[in-house]
C-alpha cells in the first residue's frame, strides 16, 4: 500500500514551535510562506532581497518576497537555514529542502 498523504513534522524555527512542516529532500531550497513571518518573530523589513525564481510542480513561476535566515531544530539537530519567503496558501507552514 502506498502512502498518499504528505508527512508533516513539528519543528522549531528560531525558538518558535511550528507544526505542519514538510521535508522534501528533492528540492534545492527551503520555503517559508509569507504568512508565517510574524509567527517566527520576523517582519517583512527583515527580508533580504533576492532574484531567486521559484517554479512550482506545474512549471508556474511563484514570486519571491526575499530571504530570511532562521535557526531550525528538528529532533536534536539544529542549524541555520536560509528560507525563500513566498506568498503561498500551501497546507504546510514550512518546506525544508
Amino acid at each position: 500500500m502506498s502512502h498518499l498523504c504528505p508527512l508533516h513534522i513539528t519543528t522549531t524555527l528560531s525558538g518558535i514551535k511550528v507544526n505542519k512542516g514538510l521535508i522534501d529532500g528533492g528540492v534545492a531550497i527551503s520555503l517559508l510562506p509569507e504568512r508565517m513571518l510574524i509567527n517566527v518573530g520576523k517582519h517583512p523589513d527583515d527580508l533580504i532581497p533576492t532574484n531567486i525564481a521559484v517554479t512550482n510542480f506545474s512549471g508556474t513561476l511563484t514570486p519571491t518576497r526575499g530571504l530570511v535566515t532562521l535557526t531550525v531544530k528538528v529532533g536534536s539537530s539544529e542549524r541555520n537555514t536560509v528560507f525563500v519567503v513566498v506568498p503561498s496558501r500551501a497546507s504546510y507552514n514550512t518546506l525544508l529542502g
